[in-house]
C-alpha cells in the first residue's frame, strides 16, 4: 500500500516478514543479506520478539528494482555479490568496500565473501528519524482489533505484545486533535479490544454526542 492521506494526514501499514516475503518474492535470508548491505528498508523492532516493516517502502523498494532493471541495473536475485541499486538508500562513493571483503568474512565466521562498508558510506546510507504522532490500529485477519493514540506511534507499539495482531497502520495527526480522532475511530470501527461501557457503547475519550456536538 502506497501512502494515503487523510485530511492532510499520511496513513501507512507495517508488515512482519512473511508478509514482506510474499510481497517481494524474496526468502527472509536474501531479505537479511541485502539488509546487511544497506540495500534494503530496515525492519522496525517493536519488542524483542516482533520486527516489521514499513509497507510504503517496500513498495518504493520495489519500483526502485523495477526501474533498476529498465535501466540496466542489477536485480534483486542477482546473485549478492553485484550491488542491487534502492534509489533512496544507494550507497555514495566509493562505491565498493576499501577493505578487502574476505579479511573481514572469517572474523564473523562467515564462508562467503561478503562486502563491509565504510563508516562515510553507511552515514549516507542513513535515514531521517523522527517522532510519530498520531493514532494506530492493531489489525488481525483483516479486522481492525483495537485503535489507540500516542505522541510516540512506534515507542507505544511495543508495549502491545501481548495484543493478538498480525498487522499494524497507523495515522499522523496533530497532538491537538489525537482524542477527536481516536474517538472517532473507535465509535466508527467499534474495534473489539478496546474497553466497552456498561451501556454496550465502546470506551473513548469523547462520547459521540460530544463529537457530533463538536465539543472538544
Amino acid at each position: 500500500m502506497t501512502n494515503v492521506t487523510v485530511h492532510g494526514m499520511s496513513q501507512d501499514s507495517l508488515l512482519r516478514l512473511k508478509d514482506v516475503e510474499r510481497l517481494t518474492g524474496i526468502k527472509s535470508t536474501h531479505i537479511y543479506r541485502l539488509q546487511q548491505l544497506g540495500r534494503f528498508p530496515r525492519r522496525i523492532n517493536l519488542s524483542p520478539r516482533c520486527s516489521v516493516y514499513r509497507e510504503s517502502e517496500i513498495r518504493e523498494w520495489i519500483a526502485g528494482q523495477v526501474a533498476a532493471r529498465d535501466s540496466g541495473s542489477a536485480s534483486p536475485r542477482a546473485s549478492p555479490r553485484k550491488r542491487a541499486v534502492v534509489p533512496e538508500m544507494e550507497m555514495s562513493a566509493p562505491t565498493r568496500p576499501t577493505r578487502n571483503p574476505r579479511l573481514s568474512a572469517p572474523i564473523l565466521g562467515l564462508s562467503m565473501s561478503v562486502e563491509f562498508h565504510s563508516q562515510k558510506e553507511i552515514v549516507a546510507a542513513s535515514r531521517p528519524w523522527r517522532n510519530v504522532c498520531g493514532i494506530y490500529f492493531l489489525i488481525k485477519s483483516g479486522r481492525v482489533r483495537y485503535v489507540g493514540q500516542s505522541l510516540r506511534i512506534f515507542e507505544r507499539l511495543c508495549k502491545h505484545a501481548e495484543k493478538d495482531f498480525d498487522r499494524v497502520a497507523f495515522i499522523e495527526c496533530p497532538a491537538e486533535l489525537l482524542n477527536r480522532y481516536e474517538s472517532f475511530y473507535i465509535h466508527t470501527l467499534s474495534p473489539p479490544d478496546n474497553g466497552t461501557l456498561p451501556n454496550g457503547g465502546k470506551l473513548a475519550p469523547l462520547t459521540l454526542e460530544a463529537l457530533l456536538k463538536g465539543s472538544p
